[in-house]
């Protein structure tokens, strides 16, 4: 190791002019390539040399061997990307951790098996203390999320804090593809959080005006809770629908999904005289003729989330201002 990180090999030169001391260092590094240029000072009294100071390209690096080396391994080992680094450094010896700043991109960014992001940009900073995140950002469709995050390099513990801005609502719907393709509208929101050996987090979704499966929604606020215990891989996700509309009705509801190899979920939604008409295209089987207003209590779970049709539940239902032989069969 040189630095705290990983060294595969390295080569280059050092030149010797007075007492001072300059440094050109090519090799490879975390299963990628650097390139570093330095300067130091010899203080000849005692042969030692003082602080490095340089230049650093790193490209494509490997996270995965990152996370040990900066005491994040139970944190972050499951984040997988390969990554280019251009950055400013210090060293106060060949042994001592590396300090630095500089702009970052990562590619190929998933969680284990679950892709996450093509492109990740970001500003860094690595002190001897922490690991600083600032001005991330990850493209998602028209929209993007911006980020920030600070990690010790000690405890391995950090907070951050996420933007939510024009995120197209599909892009959360991603774990049920058949909903995922009908979804219509943009997504707004903030979330902070921690990270530790159970990551949690709270923020609040709002989405002006959209639709899924042709079912109209507008004004809808979703606070919603997130906890991850980076042991076991477990996920639970807990989702409120504050307020807003459904195809015109005032709804509310709540919906708690657990993610641990697969996607399983309940919940509950109260609809109150909300437009029959497009929910009941929505739902394979009834006629596309249907008029009135529909209020209902849903209850609903999934032991398997992959998309409406799998859902299973009870509801109670009242519907007005239908005529009766608008029914099928």
């Amino acid at each position: 190791d040189v630095g705290g990180v990983e060294v595969q090999s390295l080569k280059g030169s050092v030149n010797l002019r007075q007492n001072d001391i300059q440094v050109q260092v090519d090799g490879n590094v975390l299963d990628g390539a650097c390139s570093l240029r330095g300067q130091s000072r010899l203080d000849r009294s005692n042969w030692s040399t003082e602080q490095l100071r340089g230049t650093a390209k790193l490209r494509d690096i490997a996270l995965v061997k990152l996370w040990p080396k900066i005491g994040q391994q139970a944190q972050l080992g499951r984040l997988i990307a390969r990554g280019d680094a251009d950055l400013s450094i210090e060293m106060d010896d060949w042994r001592s951790p590396v300090r630095g700043r500089g702009r970052t991109t990562l590619t190929g960014v998933r969680w284990a098996n679950v892709a996450i992001a093509r492109e990740v940009t970001a500003d860094v900073e690595l002190t001897g203390q922490q690991l600083a995140v600032r001005e991330a950002r990850v493209r998602m469709g028209q929209g993007q999320l911006v980020g920030s995050a600070t990690i010790s390099r000690t405890t391995g513990r950090g907070e951050f804090a996420v933007q939510v801005e024009q995120v197209p609502l599909s892009e959360f719907l991603e774990a049920a593809p058949e909903l995922a393709r009908t979804a219509r509208g943009n997504v707004d929101g903030e979330f902070t959080g921690n990270i530790s050996d159970v990551w949690n987090a709270r923020g609040v979704l709002r989405m002006h005006r959209g639709s899924v499966a042709g079912v109209p929604l507008t004004a809808i606020r979703v606070p919603v809770r997130m906890s991850r215990a980076a042991a076991s891989n477990r996920t639970h996700v807990e989702v409120a629908i504050q307020s807003g509309r459904i195809a015109s009705g005032r709804a509310k509801g709540r919906c708690d999904l657990f993610l641990s190899g697969r996607l399983r979920g309940e919940g509950s939604l109260d609809l109150n005289s909300a437009e029959l008409r497009p929910i009941a295209k929505a739902i394979p089987g009834l006629s596309n003729n249907l008029h009135g207003r529909l209020t209902t209590k849903l209850k609903w779970n999934s032991t398997n989330l992959r998309s409406a049709e799998e859902m299973v539940g009870d509801f109670d239902i009242r519907i007005q201002q239908c005529p009766t032989l608008l029914f099928p069969g």
